[in-house]
């Protein structure tokens, strides 16, 4: 069995991207299994009424910090987050073989985005949350001949806010 050397990566942070604590660790990953390898008490730092308005950005990366995996984790149920209104950035840009690159950015957290157009074809990812103030990057291979200007047009993005809302 394989064994790579990583970082395990935790931040508590605040919808508004307010990192509350921190944890950093370096950890051996030995291929095809699984361990526990933080436990967290986070009762001892964050106080119980404020669960609905904090989660936890867990990343996994390389010693040079170049990040290879990312999980998000809640406190509470998607419904009864304190979520707030999310000011969401999107640029579209040509990218490489007829895809186009999708920079997707907030201020706040966007959780359950998910984007939509009228023009055929595929995004690399869907239906995804977002961390404050870091920026995702998606691609789109529409299925027919297409432009930056036309995407722009028929792109729509909504987040679980707008579900409820409105």
């Amino acid at each position: 069995m394989e064994k790579t050397q990583t970082k395990l990566n935790l931040k508590v942070m605040d919808f508004n991207g307010k990192t509350i604590k921190s944890f950093h660790k370096e950890i051996t990953i030995t291929s095809n299994t699984s361990a526990i390898n933080q436990n967290i008490d986070y009762l001892n730092f964050i106080k119980k009424k404020k669960l609905k308005k904090v989660f936890i950005v867990a990343e996994l990366s390389d010693l040079q910090n170049n990040i290879f995996d990312e999980s998000l984790f809640f406190f509470e149920a998607p419904k009864n987050l304190k979520l707030k209104k999310p000011k969401i950035t999107i640029k579209i840009s040509k990218g490489l073989n007829d895809h186009f690159n999708i920079e997707v950015s907030s201020k706040t957290l966007a959780k359950n985005i998910r984007l939509q157009t009228v023009i055929e074809g595929h995004f690399s990812t869907n239906y995804f949350d977002l961390v404050p103030l870091k920026k995702k990057i998606i691609y789109f291979k529409p299925t027919q001949k297409t432009s930056v200007e036309n995407l722009k047009k028929s792109i729509k993005l909504t987040s679980l806010y707008n579900t409820y809302n409105n």
